[in-house]
């Protein structure tokens, strides 16, 4: 491990392991070390990032021609550093990264913070996902599809708020945009999206009680797609328009033993709702179907031909619910060997979560003769109980040096999904505006899909773990 010196200094490492070794993969990893010193009314923190993301998805068909996999790949170097400085009502600060990415900020406030008020504007780039997909199958027209998910985003944030005496309420406004890469070549994946978002909070901390309640929205159009870049050619093979709405609500209440010392032991709990709506909306305009294979072949012979003779593609449309509750409580120690200072601590979330989708998948067919298409029905729907178990431990000692390890375990209790598997039946255009979202077929559930899936995702979680360490010193 490295150290940082100066007024305070850390390393902060984390890494979380989802795995199961035959068909999905899902494992990030970070470390971050950082610096900060104060003088006077100036301030200036600056550290470096590395951060590792390695996950992949298998999706078994009824042969090599329908299985696939997908991978997602990310490694991060970053470079960050922000400056502060303080007056009597106001200050400023701005924050850089090497993404590259800025924020500059204010904050207005009186002396007693009765009122407080602030802006921020910030802009930059992320290359957020190197992206392959690879078919199983030696016969397909589209072997390895490979690319990055990059855009640039810019967002403004209002805050306003009130302190009087233990309580503050405070409210805050965010609303940005994303516009997509135009610059790089071959295989690109990203979005042009508009979102918009609202928090409002209330405090009261007084003695050893701290209470905090938080409601945030989000309101979200998004439009992913992907590119294939060519010299001056440009195909779009991939498309997906997403409406997002989110609520959620969370509170967090904090008891110490004693009133007000520097050494205490404390109690703490804390509740999360969340409800995740998509719609995937529905439009029949050429160029904007979901997938379109076709278009994603490189220039050859084969591309040409698939023009002019076979065409096949696919659009996606409907809805999904998402639902997350969250409950937990924990205790942290703060106990003395000798001059040092050991604080274990121990935490366990319940949560409950359950999703629906109705979703369609409509396939169209066309070549020089004839067009054809019929609708699929993709629905399920979800429910998962279980736990989240994590333990750790911190050391400081009496001057300079402190350190800490937490670990975390997620442990399933019950899974249940019904799933209405896909049924090839023809059914005529739906209308422009938006297609009807009845099922096209009988539903069913298959007793076999359920356990064969209760068994995957047992295996799943089984393994799936986080962990956390961090060490640093303070002068």
């Amino acid at each position: 491990m490295c150290f940082a010196w100066n007024t305070q200094g850390l390393v902060d490492c984390s890494g979380l392991f989802v795995l199961d070794q035959k068909d999905r993969k899902f494992r990030t990893m970070g470390c971050f070390v950082e610096d900060s010193t104060h003088v006077k009314n100036w301030s200036v923190e600056a550290g470096y990032g590395n951060f590792d993301l390695d996950a992949r998805w298998k999706y078994i068909g009824i042969n090599d021609l329908y299985t696939w996999t997908v991978n997602f790949k990310k490694h991060l170097d970053m470079g960050y550093a922000s400056v502060q400085t303080d007056y009597r009502h106001i200050n400023f600060r701005l924050d850089v990264s090497s993404l590259p990415f800025y924020v500059a900020s204010t904050n207005w406030y009186t002396l007693d913070s009765i009122l407080f008020a602030g802006v921020a504007y910030g802009r930059g780039e992320m290359d957020l996902l190197d992206v392959k997909w690879v078919s199983a199958s030696k016969l397909s027209i589209i072997p390895k599809i490979e690319g990055s998910f990059e855009d640039e985003f810019h967002f403004s944030r209002f805050t306003a708020g009130s302190r009087t005496g233990v309580h503050t309420i405070n409210v805050g406004y965010t609303r940005g945009e994303t516009d997509p890469d135009v610059d790089r070549k071959g295989y690109v994946f990203s979005d042009s999206s508009r979102f918009w978002e609202i928090e409002p909070s209330y405090s009261y901390n007084e003695g050893p009680n701290s209470f905090s309640l938080l409601y945030s929205y989000l309101n979200a159009d998004l439009n992913v797609f992907g590119l294939l870049r060519e010299g001056s050619s440009e195909k779009r093979f991939f498309f997906l328009p997403v409406g997002v709405d989110m609520n959620m609500v969370k509170a967090d209440f904090r008891h110490s033993t004693a009133e007000s010392p520097k050494r205490t032991s404390a109690f703490s709990a804390r509740a999360i709702y969340m409800q995740l709506e998509l719609a995937l909306l529905w439009d029949d305009r050429r160029f904007y179907e979901t997938l379109a294979p076709n278009r994603g072949l490189t220039s050859s012979i084969i591309k040409t031909l698939s023009f002019s003779v076979y065409n096949r593609s696919f659009r996606l449309y409907g809805d999904a619910d998402i639902k997350l509750v969250d409950a937990g409580a924990g205790y942290e120690w703060d106990k003395g060997i000798g001059s040092w200072r050991i604080k274990p601590s121990f935490f366990v979330d319940v949560f409950y979560t359950n999703a629906e989708a109705d979703l369609r998948k409509r396939t169209e067919t066309t070549n020089a003769l004839y067009a054809e298409h019929f609708t699929d029905t993709l629905s399920w729907d979800v429910s998962v109980v279980g736990a989240v178990a994590s333990a750790g431990v911190a050391l400081e000692s009496p001057k300079h040096f402190f350190a800490g390890l937490d670990v975390s375990q997620i442990i399933p209790f019950y899974y249940s999904k019904e799933q209405y598997p896909p049924q090839e039946t023809p059914a005529p255009p739906p209308p422009e505006d938006q297609p009807s979202t009845e099922p096209s077929g009988p539903e069913t559930s298959e007793e076999s899909d359920n356990v064969s899936n209760v068994n995957r995702f047992f295996k799943l979680f089984r393994n799936g773990f986080a962990i956390n360490a961090k060490m640093g010193v303070k002068f």
